[in-house]
């Protein structure tokens, strides 16, 4: 009766163990997958966070509507190339270019239509200056374009001539052809 009763007691404690040890591996899995998941999610928000961060620093520097940098970021752009005119010897040209009579574009034709004006406003500048030279929106129909390492007086001449040019062609805008003029100041290092 004693080597029955062990045997039978060594069973149930065998099957005790391993009940035990199926138990424990069960939960350390579902253990295992809640840490996995809870690492997910924080990857998720970590990785929502510096988009959401990037999208702020983005829209603190540039324009929404014509996405060129801000009088923020342009007035930064423009004290960096002064420095640089400065160190180097350079020319820096900066031109503040200013869309006359742009109110009669809103006021005839409504902001919508005007927006996507300025839109092409500033598409065309960028397509009249260098890569390397400065365009920023300073607010409404104000914009400031620098002009780097201008070479003289004539480079700078060509370049304000060259927007002044470009702005002079109608605009296509939906179905209507806007014509304006610009002003342009300009002031040299």
């Amino acid at each position: 009766p004693s080597t029955i009763s062990r045997d039978y007691n060594d069973f149930y404690r065998t099957t005790d163990i391993l009940l035990i040890l199926a138990i424990t591996g069960i939960t350390m899995r579902l253990i295992v997958n809640d840490v996995q998941t809870a690492l997910e999610t924080a990857e998720s928000a970590t990785l929502l966070a510096l988009q959401s961060q990037s999208s702020l620093e983005y829209l603190a520097h540039h324009d929404s509507l014509t996405g060129l940098p801000n009088r923020l970021l342009g007035r930064d752009r423009i004290e960096q190339a002064l420095n640089q005119a400065r160190r180097h010897n350079e020319r820096l040209a900066v031109m503040f270019v200013d869309l006359d009579n742009f109110k009669t574009v809103n006021d005839t034709l409504g902001h919508d239509q005007g927006d996507m004006f300025l839109k092409q406003v500033a598409n065309r500048l960028i397509d009249s200056v260098r890569q390397m030279d400065i365009i920023s929106r300073q607010g409404g129909d104000e914009f400031l374009v620098g002009i780097t390492n201008a070479r003289d007086a004539e480079a700078i001449s060509t370049a304000a001539a060259h927007i002044l040019t470009r702005m002079a062609e109608p605009f296509p805008v939906n179905e209507v052809q806007i014509s304006l003029s610009c002003s342009i100041g300009i002031a040299v290092y």
